[in-house]
């Protein structure tokens, strides 16, 4: 599992601290798992774009990985797996119409790095191979689009957590 972490400048942690702890607690309750489930649906969108999950393999299974979730600290975005192997580069390569139909099959069964020969499915198989090309990274491009609407989102959240703390501007 990939985790993908944003953290901010030690100037902005240090200007949170600095704020009354009805603001600290708002802002981090809200804005920040705000601020990355918007995150999340960018990372999903540059997956869609990059030409993933799509085609005669497409089960929605990789895509679905793609997870974010409320921590202690504010939230936090998860890759399964295979998202994080796709991430970080897997070779083209040929996925046989059993291996395909298996993992339709039995979702939760980690098939990453098998054969369809491993799994006790091998030829014949059902039709021809389908060729997995691997189409670049897609949380990269997100991250980069963020760099630069980062700060203008932190501060439209934390306007927001200032506002419900009942706190001035």
């Amino acid at each position: 599992m990939m985790q993908v972490r944003v953290t901010g400048l030690k100037e902005v942690q240090s200007f949170l601290n600095k704020l009354p702890k009805n603001m600290q607690k708002e802002f981090r309750d809200n804005g920040i798992p705000k601020i990355t489930k918007e995150l999340h649906k960018s990372i999903q969108f540059h997956y869609t774009m990059a030409g993933y999950g799509t085609g005669i393999s497409n089960t929605g299974y990789t895509f679905d990985t793609i997870k974010w979730k409320k921590t202690e600290l504010g939230a936090m975005i998860t890759l399964g797996e295979e998202a994080s192997l796709i991430e970080k580069g897997v070779p083209s390569h040929y996925v046989s119409q059993n291996l395909i139909e298996f993992r339709k099959s039995n979702p939760a069964f980690n098939t990453i790095g098998k054969t369809a020969k491993d799994l006790g499915i091998a030829p014949p198989y059902n039709g021809p191979p389908f060729y997995w090309i691997y189409k670049g990274p897609f949380v990269k491009p997100a991250l980069e689009q963020w760099k630069n609407q980062l700060s203008n989102k932190l501060k439209r959240y934390l306007d927001k957590a200032i506002k419900q703390s009942g706190g001035k501007t």
